[in-house]
C-alpha cells in the first residue's frame, strides 16, 4: 500500500505532472473529424474542446493558487489529478457531443499541475537554482506539443480517437498515485482564509515588478502561438504538404530545448532579469532575420529556421520570468504561479484571434515576419521595464 509523501518531490515528479498538462492540449486533436462524425456534429462544434479547454484552464489558475497557498500545494494537485482522471473516463464514454465537451473541458483540472509544479519548486530552493529546475521542467512543455499529435495520430488510426481518452485516464491515474507517494507538501505558510488569499491578487497586481515578469511572459509566449497559428497558414498558401508544416511547427520546440538547456547552466551565474533580456534580444534578431529573408526571397526552409530563435529566446526568458514573479512576494508564489499562467492564457488567445482575423497577412511570409518581429518588440520593452524596475526597487 502506498504511503502519503511528507518530504518534498523529486524533480521528475514535477516534469511529469507539467507534461501532462500540456499533452492533455494537442494529444487527441488528430482525432476531431473522427470525433465530429461519430457524433454528427459540426467540426466548429467540435472546436470548443479547444477553446473551451483554454477558458476552464484560465480559471483553474486563477484559483489553484489561491487555494494552494491556503490550504497546501498537495491536496490541490491531488485534486485536480482525481478531477481529471474522471474527466477522461467521462471523455471515454461519452455518447452525445454535449456529454463530450462537458466532461472534455472538466480536464482542465490537470492544469493546475503546472502551475503549482512552479510553485513547489519556488518553496524548496533559491530564486537562482528555482530558475534552473523549472527551466528543466520548461523541457517537458517543449516536448509535449512535439510528439503528443503523433501519438495520438497512431493511437486514432490503430484503436480510434477514444484511445487517446484511454491513454489520459492511465496517466492520470498514474501520476496521481505518483504525486501521492512523492509529493510531500511544500507549503510552510498556508492557513489564511480563502477570500483573503483571492484579496493577494490585487496586491500582486499593484506591484510593478510582477507586471513586468507577467507581461514579459505572456508577450512571449505570444510568438509561439502566433507561429501556431500562422506556420499552417503559410504552409497551405506556399503548397506545403502537411509533414512539412509539421517539421516547420517543431523548430521552435527545439530552440525551446536549447534555451532552457542553456537556462540550467546560466541561472546560477547571471540573475533573472538579465537572463531575461538575453532571450529577448535573441527573438528579436531572430524574427528581424525573417523578415529580412522573407523579403530577399530565400528558401522556405532558411525562413522556418529563424523560428527557433523564438524557442531558444523562450528557453531563457520563461523560467526566468517565472521565478522572479513568484518571488516578488514569495509567501504568495502559489497566487503569482496561478496568475501568471492565467495571463498568458487570456493574452494569448486575444493575440491569437487577432491574428487569426488576418489570414491575408499571416499567410505571406514577410507579414508573419512583421507580426512577430511586432510582438517580440513588445516583450523586449517588458524585459526592458522588468530590469529597470527590479534594479529600482533593489536599491530603494
Amino acid at each position: 500500500m502506498l504511503r502519503p509523501a511528507t518530504t518534498p518531490p523529486h524533480l521528475i515528479t514535477l516534469i511529469f505532472a507539467t507534461a501532462l498538462s500540456v499533452v492533455t492540449l494537442n494529444l487527441f486533436l488528430p482525432g476531431l473529424p473522427a470525433i465530429a462524425e461519430e457524433f454528427d456534429a459540426s467540426y466548429a462544434t467540435v472546436s470548443l474542446s479547444l477553446s473551451g479547454y483554454f477558458l476552464v484552464t484560465a480559471v483553474v489558475q486563477l484559483f489553484a493558487g489561491p487555494l494552494s497557498d491556503r490550504y497546501g500545494r498537495r491536496p490541490v494537485i491531488l485534486g485536480g489529478l482525481a478531477l481529471f482522471f474522471v474527466a477522461s473516463v467521462g471523455c471515454l464514454r461519452a455518447e452525445s457531443i454535449e456529454s463530450f465537451l462537458f466532461w472534455r473541458v472538466l480536464q482542465a483540472a490537470v492544469a493546475s499541475g503546472a502551475a503549482l509544479s512552479m510553485a513547489v519548486v519556488r518553496d524548496t530552493v533559491p530564486e537562482r537554482e528555482a530558475a534552473r529546475r523549472i527551466g528543466l521542467i520548461g523541457m517537458a512543455m517543449a516536448l509535449g506539443p512535439m510528439v503528443a499529435p503523433l501519438i495520438g495520430g497512431l493511437l486514432g488510426e490503430a484503436f480510434g480517437w477514444r484511445a487517446s481518452f484511454a491513454l489520459y485516464a492511465a496517466l492520470g491515474f498514474g501520476l496521481l498515485l505518483l504525486v501521492w507517494a512523492d509529493l510531500g507538501e511544500t507549503n510552510g505558510s498556508r492557513g489564511r482564509p480563502l477570500r483573503e488569499q483571492m484579496a493577494d491578487y490585487p496586491r500582486l497586481l499593484r506591484d510593478g515588478r510582477f507586471w513586468g515578469y507577467a507581461a514579459t511572459s505572456a508577450l512571449s509566449l505570444c510568438c509561439v502561438f502566433v507561429v501556431m497559428l500562422g506556420a499552417p497558414t503559410l504552409g497551405e498558401a506556399e503548397s506545403l504538404s502537411q509533414g512539412a508544416v509539421g517539421l516547420a511547427l517543431a523548430v521552435t520546440p527545439v530552440g525551446y530545448i536549447v534555451g532552457t538547456g542553456a537556462t540550467t547552466r546560466l541561472a546560477r551565474h547571471f540573475p533573472g532579469p538579465r537572463l531575461i533580456l538575453l532571450g529577448r534580444f535573441i527573438s528579436m534578431g531572430g524574427m528581424v532575420l525573417a523578415l529580412v529573408l522573407a523579403v530577399t526571397g530565400v528558401p522556405l526552409a532558411l525562413y522556418f529556421g529563424c523560428f527557433a530563435a523564438i524557442g531558444i529566446g523562450n528557453g531563457l526568458t520563461l523560467p526566468a520570468a517565472y521565478s522572479g514573479a513568484m518571488s516578488v512576494r514569495p509567501e504568495l508564489a502559489g497566487s503569482a504561479a496561478s496568475l501568471v499562467s492565467a495571463l498568458n492564457v487570456i493574452v494569448g488567445a486575444v493575440v491569437t484571434a487577432a491574428a487569426g482575423a488576418m489570414p491575408a497577412v499571416i499567410s505571406d511570409r514577410a507579414g508573419l515576419a512583421l507580426v512577430l518581429v511586432l510582438i517580440c518588440t513588445g516583450a523586449l520593452a517588458a524585459g526592458l521595464f522588468t530590469r529597470r524596475i527590479v534594479a529600482r526597487t533593489a536599491t530603494a
